[in-house]
């Protein structure tokens, strides 16, 4: 689940975190482990998927980057950083599905549309 929080509709400022849950229990599930490798290599492959302009904002990327900043969708990952974090507006960068290192997140926490095609 990812959840929107917008301090000022006018400017479009806008912070999104991400969230999972158990699909049993319920349960508030830590993002970290949802990734295969330690969180700090499963960020560097996230960065590297994400294509960043250049090796400093690369670098100031994964400096920044929060486990409630990585939101799984249907379509693949965004990475979200506030408002401020790495520039004065909020910076949001999508990686597709296909885009996606293989085996980077454990199967049972992929969407169940990455599994139909849809």
């Amino acid at each position: 689940a990812n959840v929107v929080v917008s301090d000022n509709v006018r400017t479009g400022s806008y912070a999104e975190y991400g969230y999972a849950f158990d699909r049993e229990t319920g349960e508030i599930i830590d993002n970290r482990e949802l990734f295969t490798l330690p969180w700090d290599e499963a960020r560097e492959a996230l960065i590297v998927a994400a294509q960043p302009s250049d090796a400093e904002r690369a670098q100031l990327m994964a400096e920044k980057l929060t486990p409630d900043g990585v939101c799984i969708t249907d379509s693949g990952i965004s990475l979200n950083y506030p408002e401020g974090v790495i520039d004065e507006l909020s910076l949001g960068a999508h990686i597709d599905f296909a885009s996606i290192p293989a085996g980077l997140l454990y199967a049972w926490a992929a969407p169940e549309a990455w599994n139909t095609g849809e």
